[in-house]
């Protein structure tokens, strides 16, 4: 059995200019995972809002594009987009083994499903942007 660190599920602050204050709400508890197994990662926004045109993107903060390289772009774990999920901008090792609970994103769920889940998976974080033309959030 793995133990994720509680750590990885770090609070995120969500500005939106003239909508007021959001947050990206976590699980406290350690995430406890049997490699192999379907893995749920809870998040969600507070207060409870509809997500569903927002951007969410779920990344690992040990991949990041190379500075040296202006074309070189970040892969995602998981990339919601223009309603939708974006298969050709995830890590190849992701493709068809994540998904959002979509009847969620109406009330503000972006928890992150992970089928097959392994060890190295273990490391993975969040990002909202807070609407659909602007406003970007990181962790």
């Amino acid at each position: 059995m793995e133990v994720l660190p509680s750590c990885l599920l770090v609070f995120l602050l969500l500005l939106t200019p003239g909508e007021g204050n959001y947050q990206v709400i976590g699980s406290h508890e350690p995430i406890v995972a049997v490699q192999g197994d379907d893995v749920i990662l809870p998040c969600h926004v507070e207060p409870r809002i509809s997500v569903a045109r927002y951007t969410v993107e779920w990344s690992r903060p040990d991949l990041k594009p190379d500075p040296n390289d202006r074309l070189s772009r970040v892969e995602y774990v998981h990339l919601y987009r223009d309603s939708r999920e974006v298969p050709d901008m995830k890590i190849s090792s992701y493709v068809k083994r994540t998904a959002l609970f979509a009847e969620g994103l109406t009330h503000g769920n972006i928890s992150l499903k992970i089928m097959n889940g392994c060890s190295q998976e273990f490391g993975i974080n969040r990002q909202v942007q807070t609407s659909p033309e602007t406003s970007h959030l990181g962790s």
